[in-house]
């Protein structure tokens, strides 16, 4: 499946207690493209790319998928195309042990194989995740996204409690995914890894693009 173009209209997203996350964001993403979004917290990047796969709905504006609308589309539906790891792992991991997590939904065995060995965890995949410190956890949640081989990966401040080795086995990553022709989007406060990992970066203030 390839990547499709994103295009984000108009999109804006009110939240039940009246805060306004997103105003009136126009974004296109092409297909392949490693795209930052940056801003400082509470700026809504990450109410932004929760759009992306359906877990928040635009209050108004509309988010197109190659021109189609995707408003109707089911949330597994659009699980199948953008894969997000979110920022804070532990509301992702829920399996016994370090394999089940990655393979829950896999695309396939050969490739939570190949997510474990691109983020150097093989050795652990026997362990409970919630047993492994937060770097670690926080790269369990990204290869079981990895697994997906959704062709638009979705990353959430990946870099956050990582030492060096680990942000260079983010970068390796994150150009073998662009060498694949998938898209990357990432929302990180890490410049290196934002000017290394990505071509294009955007910035939001108080949920507008700035």
């Amino acid at each position: 499946m390839r990547p499709p173009t994103i295009r984000l209209e108009e999109v804006s997203h009110r939240y039940p207690d009246g805060t306004l996350g997103l105003e009136r964001v126009s974004l296109e993403v092409l297909p392949g493209e490693g795209l930052a979004i940056q801003g400082p917290t509470g700026s809504g990047k990450s109410t932004l790319v929760r759009h992306l796969n359906g877990l928040l709905r635009p209050t108004s504006g509309r988010v197109l998928f190659d021109g189609e609308d995707v408003g109707g589309w089911h949330v597994a539906e659009l699980a199948r195309r953008v894969g997000l790891a979110f920022q804070e792992p532990d509301r992702q991991l829920f399996r016994p042990t370090v394999w089940e997590e990655v393979t829950f939904g896999a695309a396939s065995p050969a490739s939570a194989r190949a997510a474990l060995e691109a983020l150097g965890l093989e050795q652990l995949r026997h362990r409970h995740p919630l047993d492994l410190g937060y770097s670690r956890r926080k790269l369990v949640a990204i290869a079981s996204v990895l697994a997906m081989a959704t062709p638009v990966v979705v990353l959430d401040e990946p870099t956050t409690g990582q030492d060096r080795r680990g942000l260079e086995l983010l970068l390796e990553m994150a150009a073998r995914l662009r060498a694949e022709g998938r898209t990357l989007i990432v929302v990180s406060h890490s410049q290196e890894f934002v000017e290394r990992a990505c071509r294009r970066w955007i910035r939001l203030d108080a949920g507008r693009l700035a």
